[in-house]
């Protein structure tokens, strides 16, 4: 997974950002999704805190690696499910009774592969790549670090979205299709970068104390999974008064719709922290991290790990 940094790796990742500005189906656009990390940086106290800090841009710019490189022809199909968890379609088939119990090898012997690609994997795909972080840290490879915290932020990013946790991802119980990406695309970018930035980590600031005890001090790919699917179900009841302020005739709050921008990517970014943070401290890293920001390219894409399906 470790790779060297070559000439112009931070012009593919400018064309990346900006390609994924174009796309209707990426979670809060680029722009979101580096806020959603940038933000972590700052509210993470592990041992790694530093380290992350010092490398936030280079963990903004690999959020979006999933809705680029990793959405290329050929490996689409696979990658797409893993965007998104549809949390109503998931409950009504009595799959969400447990947290810990709900694990992707469950939900396949239940109800079958094509269901999961249907309804989404996210969160399994959450403590995939946190066990590959968890496993990057404990060998003390800081690039591979890097790339597993900042493609980890993506996935967690994606579920703070109210429509990245529902089949009714895109406006259908309101017949306004087109308004998934006017919520997290469009209008995202009306927001001054800076406000939005500042807005996230005071919401993270906030957030972030209540969810160290959920995992009950015990710092595992499950615990991170656990995290994430209170994330989502938060996110979940969040969806009918985002969808509120879209009006019948085509008009919308813009005003109301941006009061979710800050509190949504704030819990994301609670998360994700409490998430890197966990995944230092199981790891068992506390000193050797680099001083300086670490030169690495985009990570290669590999798909959702089949050792998970068990956990």
């Amino acid at each position: 997974m470790q790779s060297r940094v070559r000439t112009g790796v931070f012009a593919v990742a400018g064309l990346v950002f900006s390609t994924a500005l174009s796309s209707p189906c990426f979670a809060w656009g680029a722009k979101g999704h580096f806020i959603v990390n940038e933000a972590a940086a700052e509210l993470t106290s592990s041992p790694a805190a530093e380290f992350f800090r010092n490398n936030k841009q280079t963990l903004g710019r690999f959020a979006n690696t999933p809705d680029g490189l990793w959405k290329r022809p050929g490996v689409y199909e696979k990658e797409r499910g893993t965007h998104f968890f549809h949390w109503d379609v998931y409950k009504k088939s009595n799959l969400l009774g447990s947290f810990d119990g709900l694990t992707l090898g469950s939900v396949i012997n239940k109800m079958g592969m094509a269901f999961v690609d249907e309804n989404g994997s996210a969160m399994f795909r959450i403590s995939s790549i946190y066990r590959r972080l968890v496993t990057a840290l404990q060998k003390k490879n800081w690039e591979e670090s890097i790339q597993m915290a900042g493609v980890l932020g993506h996935y967690v990013g994606d579920i703070a979205q109210p429509m990245h946790v529902s089949s009714d991802y895109d406006g259908q119980s309101i017949k306004r299709p087109g308004v998934h990406k006017y919520f997290e695309s469009t209008l995202v970018e009306t927001v001054p970068h800076d406000r939005l930035v500042g807005d996230t980590i005071a919401d993270g600031e906030k957030r972030k104390p209540t969810l160290a005890g959920r995992h009950n001090g015990r710092p595992s790919e499950g615990a991170a999974k656990g995290l994430a699917m209170h994330e989502g179900e938060v996110a979940f009841g969040e969806l009918a008064g985002v969808l509120d302020h879209f009006g019948d005739r085509g008009s919308q709050d813009d005003r109301g719709l941006k009061t979710y921008f800050a509190p949504r990517m704030g819990f994301a970014s609670a998360v994700l922290a409490t998430i890197w943070d966990m995944a230092v401290e199981e790891s068992g890293a506390t000193t050797g991290f680099p001083l300086k920001a670490v030169q690495v390219d985009e990570p290669k894409w590999f798909p959702l790990d089949s050792a998970v399906a068990s956990r």
